[in-house]
């Protein structure tokens, strides 16, 4: 992708890469939210609202994908914020404005109204591997019928 957007030499080409990671020790805490009503009681306290963001550096940040309001039952627990990392290598290295992205990411959902835990380029594409893994469970299939000119497109970028 570097050596591509540097080919254009016509154009005023900035990128970023951009790495979205659920698989982290933070957590995130606001001991000012008191949550929303849950029956007589509430459920969400002290969880940060849905798309807060705190910068860890100039290129790190964590963010909260779910709130007080996606929060099922008080005993769920603290959902965990995604933390998102832009690549040294890019151009484009606003984080408040790929943040934002991450998160409009999360409201595209074809499953439910909600919105979602993850943007749907990281959620949609694991359903999809999670999906694939269980044809081979079904008689006579063939992996070979997904050998086609789609399997070499990066059609999920």
């Amino acid at each position: 992708m570097k050596e591509f957007a540097e080919s254009l030499t016509e154009f005023d080409v900035q990128y970023a890469f951009v790495h979205v990671s659920d698989s982290h020790d933070w957590m995130l805490f606001e001991p000012a939210s008191e949550g929303v009503k849950f029956g007589k009681t509430a459920k969400g306290k002290a969880i940060p609202a849905r798309g807060f963001c705190v910068p860890l550096g100039p290129h790190t940040a964590l963010l909260t994908l779910s709130g007080p309001n996606q929060i099922r039952v008080p005993l769920q627990g603290c959902p965990h914020p995604v933390l998102i990392s832009i690549h040294q290598d890019s151009t484009f290295k606003s984080l408040d404005y790929l943040a934002r992205q991450v998160f409009n990411l999360t409201f595209m959902s074809w499953r439910g109204f909600s919105p979602s835990t993850l943007p749907v380029s990281i959620s949609y594409s694991s359903l999809i591997v999670d999906l694939l893994g269980h044809l081979r469970h079904v008689k006579n299939w063939n992996a070979e019928t997904l050998a086609t000119a789609l399997k070499e497109r990066r059609w999920f970028l």
